[in-house]
């Protein structure tokens, strides 16, 4: 990626430069503001937006744009812990850490988990499938905190606490983990 930084441009006119330099037959502007702890900072003024920055990217050839102009922004950082796709990527984190292929099935996140592969630990398969249900469980929580708030003031019922039936419904036995159909039939009945 080719981009200018105001450090290089100020050591290369020894900070002897006016108001404005030109940059590839372009008149682009830096501004020089005063720091807090005395001294000075020097800014680029983005042609495009005029607003100062500290790089300006080159942007389809000749032109020197900054960031947000040039489509370089990055992803923020700071993301809501609301948000459910939050919690789907961190499931499907754990689950990659077990199968590195594993896709969903469905176009919906349903508790489906890859099987244990060889030479795992069942301590250590337990250990993901754990965080991956936990990732489940918060996932349905964010799904039933939206519904509540579109509907207004509707009561929607809490989801279960899908890890804890989870872990009771299956039953591990010789490295692999089985389903308990009874517990299941007595936890939601037989229409499932």
């Amino acid at each position: 990626m080719n981009f200018i930084a105001i450090k290089d441009v100020l050591e290369y006119f020894n900070y002897n430069i006016g108001i404005k330099i030109n940059i590839n037959g372009i008149d682009t502007a830096i501004e020089k503001r005063e720091w807090h702890l005395g001294g000075y900072r020097h800014y680029f003024i983005c042609p495009s937006c005029n607003k100062s920055c500290i790089k300006l990217f080159a942007y389809k050839g000749k032109l020197y744009l900054c960031t947000v102009c040039s489509g370089n922004r990055a992803r923020q950082l700071n993301r809501t812990k609301t948000d459910m796709s939050y919690y789907y990527r961190l499931g499907m984190k754990e689950a990659r850490k077990v199968d590195s292929n594993f896709k969903l099935k469905t176009a919906y996140w349903v508790p489906e988990f890859p099987k244990i592969p060889p030479r795992m630990s069942v301590e250590k398969y337990m250990k993901h499938w754990r965080k991956y249900h936990h990732y489940f469980d918060l996932y349905i929580a964010c799904f039933y905190k939206h519904a509540r708030c579109s509907y207004g003031r509707r009561k929607v019922r809490e989801p279960p606490q899908i890890v804890r039936y989870l872990e009771q419904l299956c039953e591990i036995k010789d490295r692999s983990v089985k389903y308990n159909e009874n517990l299941s039939n007595k936890l939601w009945g037989n229409n499932l």
